[in-house]
């Protein structure tokens, strides 16, 4: 054993204490793991939700690509000097729990209104329209002309009664669940 020791190796002695040493250290990891209450099917479960849900924004996104090729040749949607974008691209749903089933019904409801220009004042609506070179029709919305409905409430109120005995305990305003920019 001195011979070994002096070589730099260790004796047998002291390899056993550090292998023993090493068992308790992962025994006791092995309990602190434990501990923790991992659960394999939630964290499967969840990576696949996430898989999903990137998959969904990648084919949102896909479509937002498409309407702004679609709109691309227009002048009056290119971005700055007071012009906001169209409609589709500055609002989203939101929280993004309800954006699988409620973006269907509000591309539905809305139609063609999410190719509308939207722009901050109704002098730029005019400068667009006047220098614009585009050939197609197009509806400029100018922020500074709009106004919100002051009824909103008693609509509600009016819609949610009248829905109540029809099972659709789930009816929401658009108002609730679209966000804008």
């Amino acid at each position: 054993e001195q011979a070994a020791k002096a070589k730099g190796g260790e004796t047998d002695d002291s390899l056993m204490k550090g292998l023993e040493k090493a068992r308790k250290d992962a025994d006791g990891a092995k309990a602190k793991l434990a501990s923790l209450a991992f659960d394999e099917g939630a964290a499967t479960e969840l990576t696949e939700k996430r898989k999903n849900i990137a998959a969904e924004t990648k084919k949102y996104q896909a479509q937002i690509a498409q309407v702004e090729s679609t709109l691309a040749h227009l002048d009056v949607f290119k971005t700055g000097n007071g012009v906001k974008g169209a409609v589709a691209k500055l609002v989203h749903v939101s929280p993004l729990n309800l954006a699988k089933t409620h973006s269907t019904a509000l591309e539905v409801a809305a139609g063609g209104k999410l190719f509308q220009c939207v722009v901050d004042t109704a002098a730029t609506a005019k400068s667009l329209l006047t220098n614009s070179k585009t050939k197609q029709r197009v509806t400029i919305i100018p922020l500074d002309k709009i106004r919100a409905p002051s009824t909103f409430p008693e609509d509600k109120k009016k819609a949610m009664k009248a829905l109540a005995g029809s099972g659709s305990e789930f009816a929401t305003p658009a108002i609730e669940f679209v966000g804008y920019e």
